[in-house]
C-alpha cells in the first residue's frame, strides 16, 4: 500500500525504486545544463526524516538487543557524534559546522 501513497520521487526504502534513479537524474540535468549553457541549481532538502526522530539511546539499546557487535554500533554512533560539514556556494566555502539533523 505504501508505494501507492508515497510520491514516486521518494526512492529510498521503497520496493522497485532505487536511489540510483535520483543520482542518474541529477547527472542528466547537469549534462543538459552544460550542453544548453543553461544555469541551474540543485537543492536537496531533508524534511523531517525518520532518522531525526529516533531517540539515540533507544537506538543503541535496540542494536545491542538484536545482537549487533559493539564495533559496528560504535561506527554507527560516530556518524551521529562527530559529523560536521561545510557549504560551498559559488566557490566560497563556509566554516565547518556540526550536523544536528539528517543521516
Amino acid at each position: 500500500m505504501a508505494p501507492d501513497l508515497i510520491h514516486k520521487d521518494q526512492a529510498g526504502f521503497m520496493p522497485k525504486r532505487s536511489i540510483h534513479d535520483q543520482t542518474k537524474m541529477v547527472e542528466l540535468m547537469i549534462k543538459w545544463c552544460e550542453n544548453t549553457e543553461t544555469k541551474g541549481m540543485i537543492i536537496c532538502l531533508d524534511q523531517e526524516k525518520a532518522y531525526d526522530r529516533i531517540d539515540l539511546t533507544y537506538l543503541w539499546k535496540t542494536l545491542t538487543a538484536y545482537g549487533f557487535l559493539k564495533p559496528f554500533i560504535a561506527r554507527i554512533r560516530n556518524l551521529y557524534s562527530s559529523a560536521a560539514t561545510a557549504i560551498c556556494i559559488n566557490g566560497f566555502t563556509s566554516e565547518l559546522f556540526d550536523i544536528r539533523r539528517g543521516v
